[in-house]
């Protein structure tokens, strides 16, 4: 460092000081809203929540094909664009994957809550979660 010799040391070290003040208080919002979640989620994510696994299936519901006489009509291009009455009918069996009767089926087989309540779980993904204790 190059030392000014029309100052003496102190002042010096206090105009340093007052620089690093002035760029903490300017980023300060920036490490407050930025970088402290990230580093938070980092050591959540990282070493501490466990391990996930998801598995998903999909199906694809068709209705039969239905011929239309009137070759113009809308209703013929919505039907040739897979759009017709198959929408329906998946809209349907999707409302019912999303119902508490559908858990309730599962529930007959499996124990759903058991599966979980894993005490593998870390303490934030076990059910019940734990502010409802």
């Amino acid at each position: 460092m190059h030392h000014d010799p029309n100052l003496p040391r102190h002042a010096e070290a206090s105009a340093k000081d007052n620089r690093l003040a002035r760029l903490l208080k300017r980023w300060r919002w920036f490490g407050l809203f930025v970088i402290l979640p990230s580093l938070l989620a980092t050591g959540y994510y990282g070493f501490w929540a466990a391990d996930v696994y998801v598995s998903e299936s999909r199906f694809v519901i068709k209705a039969p094909n239905k011929r239309q006489s009137s070759g113009g009509s809308l209703g013929a291009l919505l039907q040739t664009t897979g759009l017709s009455s198959g929408e329906a009918q998946a809209g349907e069996i999707i409302g019912y994957l999303h119902s508490r009767d559908a858990l309730k089926d599962v529930s007959d087989r499996i124990d759903v809550r058991a599966v979980f309540a894993s005490p593998e779980a870390d303490y934030f993904s076990r059910f019940p979660l734990f502010y409802q204790r």
